[in-house]
């Protein structure tokens, strides 16, 4: 059996129509496995790229309300920022006791109780 195999293959390399046959054949194969090893890259490359999408729509959330977080705070410092009155010395009662003479308005105990209440800051609103 060993022997008829040595002849066989010894017959078959020498024989031109065997050899272009041979390389016919692998050649066809390795096309095969390149068109297979395309298709499962394209393949991986999909499954990645959903991944990546899952990922950012699961974090999704969390960065929108965070992002909420952050212009509601800066709504209201807005907000604190317009309702903020500049006040001078002499609208306050500098010099004088008690604030006695400023063009402030008081509250019936003298004190500044109608200033304090529209320089109070802004409460934060949590919706």
């Amino acid at each position: 059996m060993h022997q008829e195999t040595r002849r066989f293959n010894a017959r078959n390399k020498t024989d031109p129509v065997v050899i272009q046959e041979l390389k016919a054949i692998s050649d066809a194969e390795e096309e095969t496995y390149r068109r297979d090893r395309v298709e499962f890259q394209e393949q991986m490359r999909q499954t990645r790229e959903k991944d990546r999408v899952r990922k950012e729509l699961a974090c999704a959330p969390a960065q929108l309300k965070e992002t909420r977080a952050k212009v509601r705070e800066a709504e209201a410092a807005v907000a604190a920022k317009e309702q903020f009155k500049t006040y001078i010395e002499e609208m306050l009662g500098h010099g004088k006791h008690k604030g006695r003479g400023s063009s402030m308005p008081h509250g019936a105990d003298g004190s500044h109780e109608p200033l304090a209440e529209s320089c109070r800051p802004v409460a934060r609103t949590d919706s």
